[in-house]
């Protein structure tokens, strides 16, 4: 759609704090809607399967939903980083995984890196957090099975998150 770059500006610039999701072939360039007067919160391209289409649109909701419900400091992760702030809404967090004396907040769209470490981390987190691994804390709400035999939780999108013996009974318990 020629028109389309213009018509994500147009509904930013009304609703700056909107979920977009745009949707795009791979041939076009990403500096055309890769800017500040876009702020896409999600991408599908095209083509895309249906299984595609759902998980792009299942976060959508879960981060409008949240902002929606008047997402409370409260009700959000607080990532300080030189000198700046942001909120995480809980909802939107799939898991944190420890990286190279860092830890990695992962989201649907975004990373964020913060020092810390997850025994500390683990003490601060809602019940829908579970550690699952010694470099994983995982959002339960997330999890779409487990393989217990080959030691994996799989989250929306199919993403395999390792599972060690010793957290195994702590996942299934939240699990069922």
């Amino acid at each position: 759609m020629q028109d389309g770059i213009p018509l994500a500006e147009r509904v930013r610039a009304q609703d700056p704090q909107g979920f977009i999701l745009l949707v795009t072939s791979p041939d076009m360039s990403p500096m055309l809607y890769l800017k500040p007067s876009i702020l896409a919160g999600s991408l599908l391209l095209r083509p895309f399967t249906r299984d595609d289409a759902v998980h792009s649109l299942t976060e959508a909701y879960r981060f409008r939903y949240a902002a929606h419900q008047g997402a409370k400091q409260e009700d959000s992760f607080k990532i300080e980083n030189r000198g700046t702030q942001e909120w995480v809404p809980y909802a939107a967090i799939r898991y944190f995984e420890a990286r190279t004396k860092q830890v990695v907040l992962v989201t649907a769209t975004r990373e964020y890196s913060f020092y810390t470490t997850l025994d500390k981390l683990q003490q601060t987190l809602p019940a829908s957090f579970v550690r699952c691994h010694r470099s994983f804390i995982v959002n339960i709400s997330y999890v779409l099975r487990a393989r217990y035999n080959d030691n994996l939780l799989y989250l929306e999108g199919e993403e395999p998150i390792p599972l060690s013996r010793s957290y195994k009974a702590a996942v299934k318990e939240m699990l069922t």
